[in-house]
């Protein structure tokens, strides 16, 4: 995220602290904060949206005959000094978590002086995750056959007689595969921005898809076209601040909508049953010239259906070996023993799967 915008929104910022000799201003691009007059500072304060790692410029300029200052940045209850006077710098890998509390914070004695201090550039990364398959090896004997000892040339040659066992067929067992999250085969990256309003933006990482619409109304469309059978499950959450307007949330499967909210709540969808080549999309929109939609889905979970065989499923036909038996007097023969074969057992080479994603497409 760049700026103060989408899930970090300067709107979604709120003033936690400010004495009366102290102003800002709070855009898309900036925060500034001017301390002047008669000393004390302020803080501005966000609870943290999504797990992320922080960056940020500041500028602090000083000014005046007497007094003192700081400028700090602040996880929870951990603060770091950025200034104790004029100067400038840059601030980089600052980990937050989801539900964390970050702030900027200034004070000073400034009642013969003022103190300005902004920051810029702000930036956020959010971390995602995508799963690999772990390879399986089957190893396979080779049967031995019994060589007879006896003169062959005394011998009358033998016949193998094929076994009338009915040969065996390995079953497949039902098995599910869970995926936790927007990861794997519905990692976000896979998602698309289907559609979307100029007074809309979303964040969308590996645990939460968190969409705002404020000031001009409109909304978007977050879809996937869906990668393979399962059912879907997910929690969400609705915020409408404002005086007046209309607003709506909802999940898609093709071109069927099912409306989640109205107005400011929250719930749990389960049992939504989707195909492979089926699109899925989250859809929000409003009226909102005078208002704000906040909506946001977590504890997304799908559950696949998989037929996994318990070995190869092919037909593997035995052969029941014969014995050779001497038309001379076996008593003057010597008996016969099986000599095991020295070949070495073979490996299965491991055989790698994919998932093939027809198109980003939507509604």
């Amino acid at each position: 995220v760049d700026g103060f915008t989408g899930v970090w929104d300067s709107t979604l910022w709120s003033t936690t602290a400010q004495s009366p000799g102290a102003s800002l201003s709070h855009g898309s691009t900036q925060l500034y904060m001017v301390t002047a007059g008669s000393g004390g500072g302020v803080t501005r304060s966000i609870t943290v949206p999504v797990d992320g790692t922080i960056s940020f410029d500041w500028t602090a300029t000083w000014t005046g005959s007497s007094g003192w200052m700081t400028v700090k940045y602040q996880v929870n209850d951990v603060q770091t000094e950025l200034a104790t006077g004029t100067g400038s710098g840059s601030v980089t890998g600052i980990v937050v978590a989801a539900g964390d509390v970050f702030s900027f914070y200034t004070w000073g004695g400034t009642q013969y002086s003022q103190l300005n201090a902004a920051i810029n550039t702000f930036v956020v990364v959010s971390p995602q995750s995508q799963p690999t398959a772990n390879p399986t090896t089957v190893p396979t004997t080779v049967p031995t056959t019994a060589y007879p000892t006896s003169d062959p040339t005394t011998e009358t040659p033998t016949t193998a007689v094929p076994s009338t066992a009915s040969p065996t067929t390995a079953s497949p067992s039902t098995a599910t595969v869970t995926v936790d999250g927007f990861t794997g085969v519905w990692d976000s990256t896979l998602w698309s921005t289907t559609a979307q309003s100029p007074g809309a933006s979303l964040s969308h990482g590996s645990t939460q898809l968190y969409m705002v619409t404020a000031g001009s109304g409109g909304g978007v469309t977050r879809s996937i076209t869906v990668p393979v059978d399962g059912t879907i499950s997910f929690d969400w959450t609705a915020t409408w601040t404002g005086s007046s307007g209309w607003m709506t949330v909802k999940y898609q499967v093709n071109d069927v909508q099912t409306e989640l909210a109205t107005g400011t709540g929250s719930g749990s969808v389960t049992g939504i049953v989707v195909a492979a080549g089926d699109v899925f999309s989250f859809y929000t929109w409003g009226g909102t010239q005078y208002s704000q939609l906040n909506a946001a889905i977590n504890t997304f979970v799908v559950v696949s259906p998989q037929s996994q065989p318990t070995a190869n499923p092919t037909t593997v036909p035995t052969t029941v070996p014969t014995t050779a038996y001497p038309t001379s007097d076996p008593t003057t023969e010597t008996p016969t023993t099986a000599v095991p074969s020295t070949a070495s057992p073979t490996t299965a080479s491991p055989s790698t799967a994919t998932v093939t994603v027809d198109g980003f497409t939507g509604v």
